[in-house]
């Protein structure tokens, strides 16, 4: 209880900083929070309120495979040759579109037609395929001679830096790292330079990287499948039906022009925050955030907004699966988005049912004995919130009690 008051403290206290926050003529809004309790060292940082729910079916996981594609340079940055390398991204395009084409006209028949399971597998192709496989396989390999590999990342660490990375959820995007206080114009150059001049070099490489990472978190786990399934049927209308990482045959089938588009419309100045925290002089890390990020331009028109909202569900919703896996049940509530004055209560809710001594805890694993685990989760989004109560089952308990236990729960909440 003691450490939970000093994290509660600490989060109350660190809400009252105000940032500067200012915006360039391009749109783009940063914050600087000057703090001294690390000398020398700052954090920075850029953010797109862009994720898998500003997608849309065709491009789904767009968003994480872009989140791939800008560590791997600009026009100067990753390349020995930047010429010759336009060029290899240009005959890769091309031979792109043509594979693309002819999978959508002739694979996707065989498909519907039940001569192949996978129109996008290379198990499948026909001979006109195998030798635009072949082509493309060609070009990537001389490629690959006049590319520098990781030097985006080689940059920064030769200069003390560390902690690069990225996230991509649902409602955003956010790119972040550590760097010392002395190198904050390195910063302000490579990243805006990678969001002026990104070359999606490698697209087809991290394409499969990112389908061996679905494979890895999803299909291979015991309940990745079924959760991705349940997902799908709990939200019906809106873009949080699909998964952060996409779906398989989306990841395959977008090109360089569907990437660019989604790039050049959602990671536009106008659509973007830049934050720097840490030990800095703020008027001179501003002179450095307009030099750089403000020759930035907008090059589309900004993202539309987002229409599609969460129908009601009309009836109770169950979904049944099997896998190699222990017992369990989740049964899930459509709650309230972030920001919802009903919020608050809701996170309440699931810290008065969680932990050893919440109330999950001591009715279905000390008194009924019936559980091995329980616990509730609120999770809130940008246009969405759900609250789940997830349980496996202790003994010879069954599935059915679990739940019969929890709307008990329920109903001592409503009453008492």
């Amino acid at each position: 209880a003691a450490a939970g008051a000093a994290v509660l403290a600490g989060c109350a206290s660190a809400q009252q900083v105000e940032p500067i926050e200012f915006r360039l003529d391009n749109g783009m809004t940063f914050l600087l929070l000057p703090r001294d309790e690390q000398p020398n060292v700052v954090t920075a940082g850029w953010i797109t309120p862009a994720g898998s729910t500003s997608e849309r079916p065709g491009i789904t996981g767009v968003s994480h495979l872009l989140e791939h594609l800008l560590f791997k340079g600009t026009d100067t940055i990753g390349t020995r040759d930047p010429e010759a390398d336009r060029a290899f991204r240009e005959r890769l395009a091309e031979v792109r579109r043509r594979m693309r084409a002819y999978t959508l006209e002739v694979q996707y028949e065989r498909f519907r037609k039940g001569e192949i399971d996978d129109p996008w597998d290379p198990a499948n192709d026909t001979p006109e395929l195998r030798a635009m496989r072949a082509e493309m396989t060609a070009l990537q390999d001389e490629q690959r001679e006049i590319t520098v590999q990781n030097e985006f990342d080689k940059i920064y660490t030769g200069h003390g830096a560390s902690g690069m990375n990225a996230g991509t959820a649902q409602d955003f995007t956010i790119y972040y790292i550590n760097l010392p206080s002395n190198k904050l114009e390195l910063w302000a150059w490579m990243e805006s330079d990678r969001l002026d001049n990104p070359s999606f070099r490698e697209l087809d490489a991290e394409r499969f990287v990112v389908i061996e990472e679905r494979r890895q978190r999803l299909e291979a786990t015991p309940t990745g499948m079924l959760d991705e399934r349940f997902d799908s049927m709990f939200w019906v209308s809106s873009a949080y039906s699909w998964p952060v990482i996409g779906w398989m045959s989306d990841l395959m089938s977008y090109t360089g022009e569907d990437v660019l588009g989604y790039f050049e419309t959602h990671y536009q100045p106008a659509n973007l925050t830049g934050v720097i925290v840490g030990d800095f002089d703020p008027d001179e890390a501003r002179a450095l955030v307009e030099r750089y990020f403000g020759r930035l331009e907008n090059k589309r028109p900004g993202p539309d907004p987002v229409v599609t909202y969460e129908v009601p569900l009309m009836g109770e919703l169950r979904f049944s699966g099997e896998c190699d896996c222990q017992d369990q049940i989740e049964v899930r509530y459509r709650t309230v988005p972030a920001g919802h004055p009903d919020a608050p209560a809701l996170d309440l809710l699931e810290d008065i049912l969680n932990g050893r001594t919440g109330r999950l805890y001591r009715s279905l694993i000390e008194d009924l004995g019936i559980a091995a685990t329980a616990a509730a989760q609120q999770q809130v989004q940008r246009s969405v919130g759900s609250f789940s109560f997830y349980a496996t089952p202790k003994g010879g308990a069954g599935l059915g009690e679990l739940e019969q236990a929890w709307y008990e729960q329920v109903e001592r909440l409503k009453s008492e």
